[in-house]
């Protein structure tokens, strides 16, 4: 148990910060499941929707500091890659 005051307090927003970084990771992997899935339908557009709804939440993620900036690079680049995969896949060769 913590001794002085600021410890208490500290213990106290180490509480509140932890749920808000859970919330957060738990939002990134929603968002990530239903890239993946619209990927997995092959609709261009709504591809193009889910992904750039995944850049946004991966980036708000990195500026809070539930990630770190170049996981959340990584992560893009990668969500980029997969999505021109899935584009061509789906479309038929001319």
């Amino acid at each position: 148990m913590a001794h002085t005051k600021s410890a208490v307090k500290r213990m106290k927003q180490d509480v509140g910060h932890r749920a808000s970084n859970n919330a957060a990771a738990a939002a990134l992997k929603t968002t990530r499941k239903k890239m993946l899935d619209a990927m997995a339908g092959g609709d261009e557009k709504v591809i193009t929707a889910a992904l750039r709804a995944y850049q946004a939440l991966l980036d708000k993620s990195a500026k809070r500091g539930v990630i770190k900036r170049n996981n959340a690079i990584r992560k893009k680049a990668r969500a980029v890659a997969a999505a021109k995969r899935a584009v061509t896949a789906k479309t038929p060769a001319t």
